[in-house]
């Protein structure tokens, strides 16, 4: 605001201040200090005003505060959670303090601290670094009673060495509401029916992340022309093949370099082959061409050439079928909780879908929107006291210091003219 209006031609600013910095736009004025002049009005007379804030506050079972100042005092703090209410006090040494608290089981809270002259950076929000646990779905269209012929079998084999993950294994018939729970799915051997169509038609507009693996021709042939893949035909090669992971995928950046230069092989009974184009961004190739594993080009989809048992091929009891599958689920599987850290206040605009959790009166606080996101503001003072009095950046030829004796002589006068206009102005309304 001040800004615009010395752009608009005003040229003498009279600021009126305690010490405090905060508002003023130290290169702005500096850039423009010959077009404009500056009478400051300070009342701190060199007195520092104490200030706190909160620098950072680290969540666990024990929540460790940081806390700074520009002076040494006793700071009373207050933490809220969604499980308990605690008090207390810290003095600060050196302009430093530290409180740590045994708060246990919470998911959400707020630190806040009292005794010093600024409130606005007097606030912390804050969620518990909790592991995630995410959802994955497996909707198995063959299962088998036994196990290696089972599509399902090896896809979960590598799923119990991932951290993180609860699995869910689903056979036909299946509700079109039952898959959107998961962060990734997987389709085995899936048949072309409404459920399958509706979940590729979400996934392509939303990004749910889907695996699919082959199996009956015509509907793996339909899933495919539906996304976009032109199938050529299934290739029967009864043959060891050597395959050549793609490096320049990125779900191969966690590959150590050692690993990706493993020759691995696998014995391909057959597999579908398609027409090659931009949509198939290859993750596996077979060293004759064909693309074993592929990416729907940059969406979150994933086919594989053969099934996910060993009926086709040795593909899932090869050394780098585990760490891929884990690798795929890391990379894109949906989080639950979407969390969205920002040091700017809420407006009434971006808060339409969302709902306070905790906040202050200065719009920081945290927000959850019943889509699954959470959005913590908190705000972002500097290392630097904001209340500094200006003495060493008012000494400009074009700004007029005025003293703090005549400072408030000012006041007195500005104070019995007040008070004069609101008599005058009752005498006229008798």
């Amino acid at each position: 605001m001040l800004a615009a209006r010395l752009e608009r031609g005003f040229n003498k600013i009279l600021w009126i201040t305690d010490g405090r910095k905060e508002g003023i736009d130290e290169d702005f004025l500096r850039k423009r200090k010959e077009k404009f002049k500056m009478d400051v009005i300070d009342l701190s007379g060199g007195k520092i005003y104490k200030n706190a804030w909160i620098e950072r506050v680290e969540p666990g079972d024990i929540i460790s505060v940081d806390i700074k100042g520009n002076d040494d005092f006793e700071v009373l703090w207050e933490m809220k959670t969604d499980t308990s209410d605690m008090k207390g006090k810290v003095k600060l040494n050196d302009g430093r303090g530290k409180v740590l608290i045994d708060q246990g089981n919470f998911k959400f809270g707020m630190m806040r601290i009292y005794g010093d002259s600024l409130e606005i950076d007097n606030f912390y929000f804050f969620l518990k670094k909790e592991k995630e646990k995410r959802k994955v779905g497996l909707f198995n269209f063959s299962p088998a009673e036994i196990p290696y012929m089972d599509e399902g079998f090896y896809i979960k084999n590598a799923l119990t060495k991932a951290e993180g993950f609860e699995i869910s294994e689903k056979i036909p018939p299946f509700k079109n509401e039952e898959a959107e729970k998961y962060s990734f799915i997987f389709l085995l051997n899936p048949e072309w029916n409404e459920f399958v169509k509706e979940l590729l038609t979400r996934s392509l507009k939303e990004g749910i992340p889907l695996f699919i693996s082959s199996g009956e021709r015509g509907s793996f042939e339909k899933i495919c022309e539906y996304t976009g893949i032109k199938v050529r035909g299934i290739k029967e090669f009864n043959a060891e093949r050597k395959f050549i992971p793609e490096k320049v995928h990125p779900i191969f950046n966690n590959f150590s370099k050692e690993d990706l230069e493993i020759v691995y092989e696998t014995f391909i009974k057959m597999a579908f082959i398609f027409d090659m184009d931009s949509n198939i961004n290859p993750i596996i190739s077979l060293s004759t061409g064909e693309p074993l594993l592929f990416q729907l080009n940059e969406k979150p989809i994933f086919f594989l050439a053969t099934t996910s048992d060993i009926e086709w091929s040795s593909f899932p009891i090869s050394g780098i079928f585990v760490p891929l599958i884990i690798d795929l689920l890391n990379k894109f599987s949906i989080r639950e909780e979407e969390i969205i850290h920002t040091s700017t206040p809420f407006d009434s605009q971006e808060l339409k879908s969302f709902n306070p959790v905790y906040k202050n009166p200065y719009g920081y606080g945290i927000y959850r929107s019943d889509g699954g996101k959470v959005m913590v503001s908190n705000f972002s003072p500097t290392d630097e006291s904001m209340l500094t009095p200006y003495s060493y950046e008012i000494n400009e030829k074009n700004i007029e210091v005025i003293a703090t004796k005549k400072a408030f002589l000012l006041w007195k006068y500005a104070i019995i003219a007040t008070a004069l206009f609101i008599a005058v102005e009752a005498l006229l309304l008798k």
